[in-house]
């Protein structure tokens, strides 16, 4: 089964991809160049876009009506592979 990404990449495949890519941002970066981070950041953030079950599209909906609902706090989503983790934080003034 693929994905459709545009070279064919399994789940499977983007599962050991992100894996390998994320241990190696998480454990090395600081003898990483900015470059380097940055290019593995990129990579990390195209398999999230394959992992994720969850579309930008979805989680901005969810986040509004998180904002409506408690308009006092800011409320925010970061997505990494297959999660997605929330925080919310008061506004400031």
């Amino acid at each position: 089964m693929t994905t459709g990404f545009e070279s064919g990449v399994s789940k499977s495949q983007a599962e050991e991809v992100f894996r390998l890519v994320n241990t190696l941002y998480q454990d090395h970066r600081d003898v990483l160049t900015e470059p380097e981070t940055a290019a593995l950041h990129g990579v990390r953030d195209r398999m999230t876009e394959i992992l994720c079950p969850y579309p930008v599209a979805l989680l901005e909906e969810e986040r509004k009506k998180l904002d409506e609902k408690f308009p006092d706090r800011e409320h925010r989503y970061i997505r990494c592979g297959k999660t997605v983790t929330w925080s919310d934080r008061l506004k400031s003034r």
